[in-house]
């Protein structure tokens, strides 16, 4: 099996090679993330330990500052959460963005090299070189789509968990100024 994925790998040539890379590094950050999920409760939807301290940090603020500057502080403290929280995604999200440009720029350069090679038959033109040819150019969209895929479902996925995060402290926020309010 091995065997066979070093052959695919040499026929797409060295954006395939690329590609894997960009592969594995996008796995390595799917997967330190989740752990980060699994060891910290990150995303969990109950009151995490960050959501209880940041209430608490809403609160004194709003009893030992005027208002304005006690909101301006509260939402630089969720910038600076939520800040934390994505490290690593501006890469899976450029991975998510290359990864299929990759791809077609492999496909164009495996249909140049096709393309030269049907030039150079002249008249005796083997059309297994040149199904050889594209099939090895296609094979790097492939890839480019089979490595962007799951980096972009993943990225998505802790996008909106950091949205949950973020939706429910501007909640907090918004509650403890109101209470504020009517005190």
């Amino acid at each position: 099996m091995f065997d066979d994925l070093i052959i695919v790998a040499g026929l797409g040539g060295p954006i395939i090679w690329l590609l894997a890379l960009l592969s594995l590094i996008s796995w390595m950050l799917i997967f330190w993330k989740l752990w980060e999920l699994y060891l910290n409760k990150t995303f969990s939807s109950k009151k995490i330990a960050e959501i209880q301290q940041f209430t608490e940090i809403v609160t004194v603020s709003i009893q030992s500052l005027p208002q304005a500057v006690a909101k301006d502080r509260i939402e630089s403290e969720i910038h600076i959460i939520i800040t934390e929280k994505a490290v690593g995604l501006r890469y899976l999200d450029l991975i998510v963005s290359i990864a299929p440009l990759l791809g077609l720029f492999g496909t164009v350069l495996g249909m140049i090299d096709a393309f030269n090679t049907l030039e150079q038959s002249g008249s005796n033109v083997d059309p297994s070189r040149l199904a050889g040819g594209i099939w090895g150019a296609l094979l790097s969209t492939a890839a480019g789509m089979i490595v962007a895929i799951p980096a972009a479902v993943a990225l998505t996925f802790y996008e909106g968990k950091l949205e949950k995060i973020r939706t429910e402290m501007i909640s907090i926020m918004s509650r403890k100024f109101n209470l504020n309010k009517t005190e």
